[in-house]
This record gives C-alpha cells, structure tokens and sequence, in this order.
C-alpha cells in the first residue's frame, strides 16, 4: 500500500519529462505555478528513513500558518480561523475570527480541515 496514493517519487532531469509522462500509468507531473515540484533530496532521505519504520507513521493535515480552516470535530466544531503558528507536531494555535479582539484557542491539529477559499 502506498504512503501517498497516486504519487510516484522520480529522479529525473526536466528535459526527459516526456519520456516520463510516456510511461504507463504516468497521468502528469505535478507542478506549482508552471515549475516541476522538486522535493529535496533530505526530505527523501528522511522519508526513506521514517518507512523503515511503518507502524509509528500517520499521515497528517498538511496545513501551515496564515491558511483558513474549520474545527470539524470536538466542542469547538464549526468554529472558523487562521492558523498562526505549529505549537508542536500535534497541537497548533488558531486564531479565530468574528469578534473585534483577538483571540486564540490550542487545538489538535487532527481536528481541523483546510477551508477552500
């Protein structure tokens, strides 16, 4: 079973996208504002590393500071905020809208979603 469903990590040179996206299965490359998504090769590293290790994985929200998101379980549930900053890796800081002061509440990250803007 895949980590990430439907990615396949290639090493590859731009230049031989087109040979890449030929292959079966292949549907596109990802790409952000027009540019190939480079994941550096620590990263690669670390997940190669972190794989040898499957049962402590869990995916999480991919979610950073400044992006809108709702609480969609708990007793804060409906609530709507900005994230202002990662408190640790599974609690987050979230700073709620609506009122003229500011105001923030710690929640586990694992109870929110990304709103859609």
């Amino acid at each position: 079973m895949p980590l990430f469903s439907s990615y396949v990590f290639a090493n590859f040179l731009y230049k031989q996208r087109f040979d890449i996206l030929g292959t079966n299965g292949i549907v596109k490359i990802v790409n952000f504002g027009g540019e190939p998504a480079v994941i550096p090769d620590w990263q690669i590293a670390v997940l190669q590393k972190m794989l040898e290790f499957p049962e402590s994985l869990q995916l999480e929200n991919y979610l950073k500071p400044g992006e809108l998101v709702e609480v969609v379980q708990g007793p804060m549930r409906g609530l709507k905020g900005t994230i202002v900053s990662l408190k640790n890796a599974d609690r987050l800081v979230l700073s709620i809208d609506g009122i003229m002061q500011s105001v923030s509440v710690e929640i586990s990250q694992s109870d929110l979603k990304k709103v859609k803007q």
